[in-house]
């Protein structure tokens, strides 16, 4: 007979989803902790189901410095993370912006987050030259 999930098995779930997100980022020099100091993480299936890493960055100068290091950042993922095929960085709306900053925009704060998916190598290896 299979237990219920309960409340203990949610506690257990983020025990190990929130070590595994400190060990990947105890995993980089500290150039690219400074970078992820901020950021969020998560792990969720595509639209098409394709497993999924996600980096929340704060702002957009942050996510473009973590995609110049998207390597480093893929390589790490694949090693600590199996069955992950690609990863996100994402970067959500400014709450508050200025107005003022960005002609057209009203108060109302943005509805769309931001993302560039990576693809892992082992799941395009069809390119390979």
């Amino acid at each position: 007979m299979l237990s219920k999930p309960g409340f203990g098995d949610r506690e257990l779930a983020d025990s190990f989803y929130q070590a595994l997100f400190n060990r990947f980022y105890d995993s980089f020099d500290s150039p690219i902790q400074t970078l992820l100091i901020d950021c969020q993480f998560g792990l969720a299936p595509s639209p098409t189901g394709v497993q999924t890493f996600f980096i929340l960055a704060p702002n957009m100068a942050i996510a473009e410095e973590l995609t110049q290091r998207i390597e480093i950042i893929i390589k790490r993922t694949s090693d600590l993370m199996a069955g992950i095929a690609q990863t996100g960085i994402c970067v959500a709306p400014q709450k508050g912006s200025d107005p003022e900053s960005s002609p057209g925009r009203s108060n109302a704060p943005a509805q769309y987050m931001l993302a560039k998916i990576f693809p892992h190598p082992s799941t395009s290896r069809c390119n390979v030259d």
